[in-house]
């Protein structure tokens, strides 16, 4: 009760990153309606996120992965190294596990479908606020059938598979040989902040904790 009456007297910060106009415009018209939602800034692309999350200090950064101008995982990543503190919702089609598993591995604090009417939006932006995660009902499998079902600790089955991407398995081969970041940025052409997004994806798949897990269990494993 305490911290609802709080959060009825602050106003949220929200910056809307938003690559599509029409869409921009619905959102804040939607989001206006709300009180306490205070929409401090409107990006449409990943470096004005950056700028305004380095300038307004949002508490919140809603970032639609379908029509931003970067990679949207990677933006999330940078997000999070700028500032720690701000929460981020993330509106997607919800069609693609790896999306999904990967988004909320980056530190996605809420996962929306596209389609999400404003009242609804506002209670999750609320409910962020507050420290709490929110996922779209309809991803929630995906998000249950990621976690593997328990197997023997003491057999290494042949049929033991990872769901890695073709990329993340480049980077695996890397990581198995000993390369930083940097130099696997370096070997795959792409900036240390996508290495570092995928080698976080990887640990987090492998269910490791460091890159030397992730190595021995693909050498145990025949996944390299």
């Amino acid at each position: 009760m305490l911290e609802a009456i709080k959060l009825q007297q602050r106003e949220i910060k929200v910056l809307v990153a938003q690559g599509t106009k029409i869409r921009r415009i619905g959102l804040q018209g939607g989001l206006k309606e709300n009180g306490n939602i205070d929409i401090v800034g409107i990006a449409d692309n990943a470096e004005k996120v950056f700028y305004y999350t380095k300038k307004l200090n949002p508490d919140i950064v809603i970032i639609d992965l379908i029509y931003m101008d970067k990679e949207g995982i990677e933006t999330i990543y940078i997000l999070k190294e700028l500032n720690s503190d701000v929460k981020v919702v993330v509106f997607s089609s919800g069609r693609d596990k790896n999306e999904v598993i990967s988004a909320l591995g980056a530190g996605a604090n809420a996962y929306c479908l596209t389609n999400i009417n404003s009242d609804l939006l506002a209670q999750i932006i609320n409910t962020v606020y507050l420290g709490a995660c929110w996922y779209d009902p309809s991803v929630a499998n995906v998000i249950m059938s990621y976690f593997p079902k328990p197997k023997k600790i003491s057999v290494i089955d042949d049929d033991f598979t990872i769901p890695l991407s073709a990329r993340e398995k480049e980077v695996l081969k890397l990581i198995v040989q000993g390369k930083n970041n940097a130099a696997i940025a370096k070997e795959l052409i792409v900036s240390v902040h996508t290495a570092k997004a995928h080698v976080c994806n990887i640990l987090h798949k492998m269910n490791v904790e460091d890159r030397v897990q992730a190595a021995v269990k693909a050498i145990n494993c025949n996944m390299v």
